[in-house]
């Protein structure tokens, strides 16, 4: 029996999670489209594979057009796209009080709005596009998007909103389209992204105390260090989660995702507990509706 070759789209491919899945997909024997505001970033990859085996296009999720137009080419290549991995984004450091406003839309037109409009185009390919119909859909969450860090709020917010769309989406999906959903929440992983994806604005001044979870957080940052490797985390989605018949709908990955997102289960329970008790007092005492 011949194995057909499988097709990913992957957006943000010139580094970190994107390039490593890219240089992954390739090794084993599939199909990759590469997306990326820089295509040439990708030469060296385009010089060793023809498009037989690698498409690489230009694609800024900030335009709507320019991502319909890319799921258009990888289709009329290859008649089909069997995994999305949905990842361009970028972090943002600042107090909640001190992130301009300008500065908190532009991160959630890439966080939130460029990312939707991807896994929404992914979604239409695998019901209207692929024969037989189906698809898997990664989306690239982050541990905040479960649980807020100080001095991260607009792009937590920015997670969360991503979170809360697709977990929708996926509740609203038709089990006859065959199609999965996974939202992947890594921790610190050892990319470039932490330094050179990362936009990190002047501290506002009233957190300049020490004490103070923000300032601490900024003064982490040059020296950050995680055990977590990005190209385990490309081989665990590619060679065992994309290939699950029944994959999770929700999957932190890290050390530091698993215990951040250990302390929210428990928070999330103990608040449960607490409402369940003040409960009764918001009852009606009768049937009126005001």
């Amino acid at each position: 029996m011949i194995n057909t070759p499988r097709v990913w789209f992957v957006t943000a491919s010139s580094g970190g999670f994107g390039r490593s899945l890219i240089e992954l997909i390739l090794r084993e024997g599939d199909i990759a489209v590469a997306t990326l505001r820089t295509p040439s970033a990708l030469d060296d990859l385009k010089r060793a594979y023809d498009e037989s085996k690698l498409l690489v296009l230009p694609l800024d999720v900030t335009n709507a057009e320019q991502i319909k137009s890319a799921f258009q080419a990888a289709t009329d290549k290859y008649g089909r796209i069997d995994f999305v991995y949905n990842l361009a984004g970028y972090g943002l450091i600042g107090e909640a009080e001190g992130t301009p406003e300008e500065d908190s839309r532009a991160l959630f037109e890439v966080n939130f709005w460029g990312a939707t409009r991807v896994s929404n185009e992914a979604v239409r390919v695998f019901r209207e596009v692929n024969k037989p119909q189906g698809g898997h859909l990664f989306v690239i969450s982050s541990l905040v998007g479960l649980q807020p860090m100080a001095g991260t709020g607009f792009y937590s917010a920015s997670k969360h909103a991503l979170e809360g769309v697709t977990e929708a989406l996926n509740l609203e999906l038709h089990p006859s389209w065959g199609i999965k959903i996974t939202i992947v929440e890594p921790g610190c992983f050892r990319t470039k992204a932490i330094k050179e994806n990362l936009k990190v604005l002047a501290p506002h001044p009233a957190y300049s105390d020490d004490c103070l979870a923000s300032k601490q957080l900024r003064n982490f940052l040059p020296a950050i260090a995680t055990n977590n490797d990005p190209q385990k985390l490309s081989e665990l989605l590619y060679l065992q989660v994309a290939r699950d018949s029944n994959p999770p709908l929700r999957l932190p990955l890290g050390e530091d995702a698993v215990v951040v997102v250990s302390g929210r289960s428990a928070d999330l329970s103990k608040a449960a507990q607490t409402g369940g008790v003040f409960s009764e007092a918001v009852k009606f005492s009768s049937d009126r509706v005001i």
